[in-house]
């Protein structure tokens, strides 16, 4: 009868723990400057991509990307072309206002490229809840195209948060690239620079993944036993 239960218990415990997903940003850095919290997110360090190759990595193309290079983060991602979006899974210790910078370029050099961000919705059409964010020609931080202070239209909560982007403009030669996303509790004036990147806390260690938690699981049924 024990081991039919314990059968049972792993059963059970199995099932949830591939249907919950493990927390993906491993490398999140966090800081409290201007007054606020900040959490600082490395473009490609991406919970999941949809369509998959929609948006790549810079070590999937490395040729397309050399001409970028430094960065900041230990890779970056590049559209090229409009579609795919990239989420990313993160966790909030205040529920408030929420402030976008990006950190982004593009290869075509008058700043006419631009991506969507979104905060905790899926409204990624033009007018919705995502921010249109334009892209120069070199390495910069840049927010809300609509709304320079950078406040986007949905809000921090306390807890879990997915932020996402979304590529709104992008083609052959004209390739639209990220390194750095940050959510801000509270405005930035003038704006983020690297080196608030570079200084923040790295919050590593966070991602549990499922075949790190079904050890724990079963070093804790067979303690029970």
């Amino acid at each position: 009868m024990k081991n039919l239960f314990v059968i049972f218990v792993v059963g059970l415990l199995l099932v949830i723990l591939f249907a919950v997903p493990a927390f993906a940003v491993r490398r999140p850095r966090e800081s409290r400057l201007n007054g606020g919290w900040q959490v600082w997110i490395e473009a490609s360090d991406f919970d999941k991509c949809e369509p998959p190759g929609g948006i790549k990595t810079g070590k999937e193309v490395p040729n397309l990307v050399k001409n970028a290079a430094p960065w900041l983060g230990k890779d970056i991602v590049i559209a090229q072309a409009v579609g795919g979006t990239m989420s990313y899974e993160f966790e909030s210790p205040v529920a408030s206002e929420a402030y976008i910078y990006c950190r982004l370029m593009d290869y075509r050099g008058d700043g006419a490229q631009s991506w969507t961000v979104v905060l905790n919705s899926n409204d990624t059409k033009d007018g919705g809840d995502g921010m249109v964010i334009d892209t120069p020609d070199v390495w910069a931080w840049h927010t809300n195209r609509d709304n320079p202070a950078g406040l986007a239209g949905t809000k921090l909560k306390n807890g879990n948060n997915t932020v996402m982007i979304f590529a709104r403009e992008g083609d052959a030669g004209k390739e639209i690239l990220m390194d750095v996303i940050m959510i801000s509790s509270k405005q930035f004036v003038p704006g983020p620079v690297d080196e608030n990147f570079t200084k923040a806390t790295l919050l590593g260690g966070k991602s549990v993944q499922p075949a790190e938690r079904l050890i724990t699981i079963w070093a804790v049924i067979k303690s029970e036993f």
